[in-house]
């Protein structure tokens, strides 16, 4: 695992992610420090983490065991949410645009989707909330790989 995959290591942190990403875009807001989670998106990193139960990715870039990951070069996060009548595009980071097209000639098989598409192909997947669930949690803060 790279620093560059998403932090989303398996089909479950996908669907895991996205059930609280809706949830989250549902409230509108973010939360105040007295709030639950259920009340709006976390303020800080750390609160997001707990929230969707991520750990820390290892420095040397190794798997931590949990289903969300997150590198230690994030230091912060920002939550964004549009309206019905404008288009938000959401541009990645140009040092990770620029790594992807150097690494990809040379390694493809590191440009995967994640998991659960699988499962979908191959008709193990079937339920259409959990579907849209991983689907958000995996569009909603994938970069580039």
């Amino acid at each position: 695992m790279t620093d560059l995959q998403t932090i989303v290591t398996n089909p479950e942190g996908c669907r895991r992610l996205g059930e609280h990403l809706i949830m989250w875009a549902k409230t509108g807001r973010m939360r105040k420090p007295n709030e639950d989670k259920t009340q709006g998106w976390p303020p800080t990193l750390v609160q997001f983490m707990t929230d969707v139960g991520a750990d820390w990715r290892p420095e040397d870039g190794s798997d931590s065991g949990a289903d969300i990951q997150i590198p230690k070069r994030l230091k912060g996060i920002q939550f964004t949410q549009s309206n019905m009548e404008t288009l938000l595009v959401r541009l990645p980071p140009a040092a990770l645009v620029e790594a992807s097209e150097q690494s990809l000639p040379t390694n493809p098989d590191e440009y995967g989707l994640p998991g659960f598409y699988k499962q979908i192909f191959d008709g193990e997947l079937t339920n259409p909330v959990t579907i849209f669930q991983s689907r958000v949690g995996d569009y909603t803060i994938a970069h580039c790989k």
